[in-house]
């Protein structure tokens, strides 16, 4: 998926991560002295308004945790079906990803790709630093026994390489990206690894920490969580060219 949308997608802005130039090639170097411009970027309304929807949404559900997580755990259906997920959460292969597209981005002198490869590679480790520091703060006991359940780091990674897509190339990186984010939640639960809540604060984590790096990009459309009994997942909303 990040392959295609790398290279058949067109950009939503072609900015350069450092010096704005598209025709400049990000050193590794300029990537990450972005790091500390991307942490003053964080506290914005937005941001906040995110995590506190997420927030909201991981209490009102939090009641319902385990039942939750106990019927999709116990489902064999439903464990076949997300089985695959977990492995594309994996914070080594996303941040693998990343490099990856960033690597490719200088081999094939591409300034464009080599500066979407420089933001998912700064997404994640904001959103790796976001996501362990409340995890040793809370120190939730996961469903199967674990620690640090609250929040899911597989879902926040995915989130947040999903945003940093959307918002360089629009619906056509975005959808899917959202939907393979989505499906990595949900294989969180099948797995009994994590509680809805966890999944639910982690998508707002990653979406916060994609939403970061990528500042003054348009957003072609509008991605919000929709939860409902039994239903976990995200709804697209386009929004008009003018």
């Amino acid at each position: 998926m990040l392959v295609t949308a790398l290279f058949t997608a067109t950009p939503v802005h072609a900015q350069d991560v450092s010096s704005r130039d598209p025709q400049t090639m990000p050193s590794l170097g300029s990537v990450l002295s972005t790091l500390p411009t991307d942490l003053r970027a964080l506290p914005t309304v937005a941001n906040a308004v995110w995590l506190a929807s997420a927030g909201g949404l991981a209490f009102a559900v939090h009641e319902n945790d385990s039942a939750i997580t106990e019927g999709a755990a116990g489902s064999p259906n439903l464990e076949g079906f997300l089985d695959s997920g977990s492995p594309f959460g994996n914070g080594f292969v996303q941040g693998g990803g990343a490099l990856g597209t960033y690597v490719v981005g200088r081999w094939t002198h591409r300034p464009q790709i080599a500066a979407v490869g420089g933001e998912l590679l700064r997404a994640q480790l904001i959103n790796a630093g976001l996501t362990h520091g409340v995890k040793f703060i809370v120190n939730r006991e996961r469903p199967d026994g674990g620690s640090y359940s609250f929040p899911s780091g597989h879902t926040s990674a995915t989130f947040a390489s999903a945003t940093v897509l959307s918002r360089h190339f629009g619906w056509k990186a975005g959808v899917p990206g959202y939907a393979l984010a989505t499906y990595v939640a949900g294989s969180r639960l099948s797995e009994n690894a994590h509680f809805l809540s966890d999944v639910l604060f982690g998508a707002g984590i990653g979406i916060v920490s994609g939403r970061t790096v990528t500042v003054g990009r348009a957003h072609p459309f509008v991605i919000a969580p929709a939860v409902r009994p039994g239903v976990l997942g995200v709804s697209v909303t386009a929004v008009p060219r003018h």
